[in-house]
């Protein structure tokens, strides 16, 4: 039986001529596992990827509540590689680990999207609807001609001019707001 030793691990690069050695079937059986193995890690690098993706679009985002906590500590690649060669965790277990953690990061982060995306529209609604009462309470503000929308347009010049959003109704709210003082007054007064 004739054996070459490429690698340095001397699992590469091996020459069998006779497929019957005990030998040869553990070096193939290692090899399968070891692909086995580094698919397993492709396919986790590609999950984190995703996650960081996602996390990529919630950045910046505040919390609207303290995160859930877990039952068990997140298991690093490390942390899942030694379990594996302990005997302590079979490839097929690692794999599902560290999938199920993907996946529990992916779903924290679209969760914590989707209630910063309600949250944003209850505050829009809530703004419009503070805009409706001023429109209500001030019945010239949409007069152009009308002393009212003039006080109007020059808070709300003054607000863009510090830097405010020209397109964002919190910038027309806070105008309103600074011309004619706050809504609960008007509506007491008129």
């Amino acid at each position: 039986m004739a054996v070459e030793f490429d690698g340095p691990d001397g699992a590469e690069g091996i020459d069998h001529q006779d497929d019957s050695d005990p030998v040869a079937g553990l070096r193939k059986a290692t090899q399968a596992e070891r692909e086995k193995r580094q698919d397993a890690e492709r396919r986790a690098q590609e999950l984190e990827t995703q996650v960081a993706e996602l996390r990529g679009r919630v950045e910046g985002m505040a919390a609207t509540h303290k995160p859930e906590k877990t039952s068990q500590p997140e298991w690093t690649s490390a942390q899942l590689r030694q379990a594996v060669e302990e005997g302590r965790l079979s490839e097929d277990q690692a794999e599902e680990i560290k999938f199920k953690q993907a996946e529990a990061r992916v779903r924290e982060s679209v969760t914590k999207e989707v209630r910063q995306e309600l949250t944003t529209n209850e505050m829009k609604a809530k703004i419009g609807g503070e805009i409706a009462r001023y429109n209500a309470s001030v019945p010239d503000i949409n007069d152009r001609t009308s002393q009212a929308f003039a006080k109007l347009q020059g808070e709300y010049r003054y607000l863009v001019s510090l830097g405010h959003d020209p397109n964002d109704a919190k910038t027309e709210l806070l105008a309103a707001r600074a011309a004619f003082g706050p809504v609960e007054a008007l509506e007491k007064s008129g």
